[in-house]
């Protein structure tokens, strides 16, 4: 069962930022060229003194998406709706 929710909050999108990094093994310059933003601009976002804009919001929650719960995007809403995983997945199972 999916939750549909206007958008990650800025701790739910840097929980799903780490979660991202750890997983794929990418260093702070690779996931911030993978997202294209400079490295300082990643960093802030971690630190929590800058906030994602929408669209880089949208491209953070369909990466995590996509690699932690790619069955959601056989939902076509899914798209609209930043539906995601009730519950977080990690690959620490």
């Amino acid at each position: 069962m999916a939750t549909q929710v206007l958008a990650p909050n800025d701790a739910e999108l840097r929980w799903m930022l780490a979660e991202l990094r750890k997983a794929l093994a990418f260093s702070v310059a690779k996931l911030a060229a993978t997202l294209g933003v400079p490295r300082i601009t990643l960093r802030s976002w971690f630190d929590g003194t800058r906030s994602p804009s929408g669209a880089a919001r949208r491209l953070i929650w369909v990466l995590y998406t996509a690699h932690f719960a790619p069955e959601t995007f056989r939902e076509p809403a899914a798209w609209m709706l930043w539906t995601r995983p009730q519950a977080p997945i990690t690959n620490s199972q």
